[in-house]
């Protein structure tokens, strides 16, 4: 199980058992996209220093800013 299904039921366990976390699951997409933001930060930051440890292909930090940008704009991710 992957993707929004398998965040639905984590969520969803939590709250049932910790109810009184549910008004704060209302921020929860801010939060996500909060951290996209990071790794868009973090990879266009490598891409600006030409930073290549580590990486597993040359598209490594290109492909890994598109996946950040698509997760903070709702694009897929």
């Amino acid at each position: 199980m992957e993707g929004p299904q398998t965040a639905r039921w984590f969520i969803d366990g939590n709250a049932t058992q910790m109810p009184e976390i549910r008004p704060q699951l209302a921020h929860l997409d801010c939060l996500v996209k909060a951290r996209w933001l990071a790794n868009a930060i973090y990879f266009a930051d490598r891409i600006g220093r030409r930073g290549e440890r580590g990486s597993d292909s040359p598209t490594t930090n290109q492909d890994g800013l598109a996946e950040a940008y698509a997760g903070m704009t709702g694009g897929g991710a």
